[in-house]
This record gives structure tokens, sequence and C-alpha cells, in this order.
């Protein structure tokens, strides 16, 4: 199949709208996640997170979309009737919606497709997240940032944190 530029016009933004998205919440999510589990390592919040990613990385993306499109996309599972649409990239009616309308429309179309595509990519990289942080708050640095009386959070936040993320850049 030759692929022409009218095909590459539709098809590009729409792979922008989920994967830009999806991207940035994933590093989001890993950051954050990982701070947390690395300040609570070897507590119940840190073992059932871990419980958890180790069951989510070992389910398929594919098979995490078909869920969420059975349960969201239609009236089988949820009382009130499907959530979110079960196809394309916007609806029928997008050229006499407003622009808030629009965005509303965009949002629901693509919240499931971001939502499955962050499962996979957060799940390896909030224990990267975790061991880089641990690694960091056991260095002589931080050990000096702390002797010096430097608050608890201004160590993790502005030394700790700052280091624990090169890892995580680097695949970028």
């Amino acid at each position: 199949f030759p692929v022409t530029i009218e095909a590459e016009k539709i098809r590009v933004p729409v792979s922008l709208g989920f994967g830009i998205p999806g991207f940035f919440l994933t590093y989001v999510v890993c950051i954050f996640l990982g701070l947390f589990k690395g300040l609570r390592d070897g507590s119940k919040f840190d073992t059932g997170s871990s419980v958890i990613l180790f069951i989510a990385y070992s389910i398929p993306a594919l098979v995490v979309s078909v869920v969420l499109l059975m349960v969201f996309c239609t009236d089988r599972f949820l009382p009130g009737g499907a959530l979110f649409p079960l196809g394309g990239a916007r609806s029928d009616q997008w050229d006499t919606f407003t622009f808030a309308q629009k965005c509303v429309d965009y949002a629901k179309h693509m919240f499931l497709p971001v939502a499955s595509s962050l499962l996979g990519g957060f799940t390896f990289l909030t224990p990267l997240m975790k061991n880089s942080l641990l690694d960091v708050l056991n260095s002589d640095f931080i050990r000096t940032a702390r002797a010096k009386g430097l608050s608890e959070s201004r160590v993790i936040l502005k030394h700790a944190l700052r280091n624990a993320i090169l890892p995580l850049m680097v695949g970028l």
C-alpha cells in the first residue's frame, strides 16, 4: 500500500493526540509513584504497589484496551451505559461543536487509548525511579546535605530527586 499525503494528514494528528499526552503522563506518574515508593521502601504501600505493578506489567496492552472498551464503551457492565465513545477520533457532529465542546469530545475519544498506553510505560519506569532514588538517598552528598541541617523535604526535592530522575531522562 503506498501511503498518500492525504492519509497521513489524517493519521499523524491522531497518533500525536494520544502519543504525546501518554508520553508525558507516563513520566509524571513514574516520577511521583517512584518517589513515594522510594520514600516508603518496605512499607505496605511499597509492597502493594509493587504487586499491582507486577500484575499490570504481565498484562498485554491490547488486552487492557479490549477490557476498557468492554467496560466503559458498552452498556453491558455499567448501569448508566457507555461513558466513552466506542471508536473514532472525534464525533460525527464535530463541525457543529464549539471550541469547548470540541475539547471535551476530543478528550473523551483519547482518554482510553492514553490510559491503556500508560499501563505499559509506567510499570517498568516506576521501579527504575524508585531504585534510582534509593541509590541517591544513600549517597554521600545526601548525608552531607542532611548534616548541614537542611530540611528533609529540601534534601529530597532539591538534591535527591534531581539526581534520581537522570536515569529516566536517558530513556527520553
